[in-house]
């Protein structure tokens, strides 16, 4: 089953919106019995603060491209990833290999 980190991050914005809506709340609430000035400054503020919260939350949600995890990483695979990194980058390597390693490869730009 291949890693998906959309509920995660759901989950977690959720979670701190819930926490942060009760205790602004709370705060709004405790003003409000209060007559305090402060109110409505605060009643604004904190619709800002959830308006950059949404925005937040969609921009990583939809813009900002997450890790891929489907390939997780094991002493079998470890050196054909290891390779195709170093591929990427336009390294060249040379296959040295030792007894004790797993793996040995010089690397030179």
């Amino acid at each position: 089953m291949a890693w998906n980190p959309i509920p995660g991050i759901v989950e977690n914005l959720l979670a701190e919106g819930i926490i942060a809506a009760f205790i602004g709340g709370g705060v709004l609430v405790f003003l409000k019995k209060r007559m305090s000035s402060w109110f409505v400054p605060l009643l604004w503020g904190l619709c800002g603060a959830v308006i950059i919260l949404i925005g937040f939350g969609a921009l990583r949600l939809i813009a900002i491209p997450l890790p891929d995890r489907s390939q997780s990483v094991t002493s079998d695979n470890a050196e054909s990833i290891v390779v195709s990194w170093l591929d990427h980058f336009h390294l060249n390597v040379r296959n040295e290999p030792l007894d004790t390693t797993l793996f040995r490869r010089v690397v030179t730009p």
